[in-house]
């Protein structure tokens, strides 16, 4: 591989800097290896694995406004009424709406 020159290197670090933000991240001990071992298993790398998981989690949370709002659902919760809106043909935030909808119909 052949070495990258100075003035190379210093290329693209003025066009990274002009066209990238950056973000640090602070991790517990040990938690780095961890990130980096699952990264690795997804053949990506932890940037790669970072900026996958901060996309998939924005979609998620930005799926329904009910989740937007409202982070004390449990992944679990929310994984099983994903899995049964797909099966049904719906949202998340439909299914949601018609439970609203059924208690505010049961109170009045």
């Amino acid at each position: 591989m052949p070495k990258t020159t100075k003035a190379a290197q210093k290329a693209v670090n003025k066009y990274t800097k002009k066209k990238y933000d950056r973000i640090n991240l602070t991790v517990m001990k040990g938690k780095k290896a961890e990130i980096e071992a699952h990264a690795g298993q997804c053949g990506e790398s932890v940037n790669e694995f970072i900026r996958r998981a901060i996309s998939s989690q924005m979609e998620r949370d930005t799926a329904t406004d009910f989740f937007c709002i409202n982070h004390t659902v449990d992944e679990e919760l929310y994984d099983f009424l994903t899995a049964y809106a797909d099966e049904n043909g719906k949202t998340v935030n439909d299914l949601i709406m018609e439970a609203v909808g059924n208690a505010f119909n049961d109170i009045f």
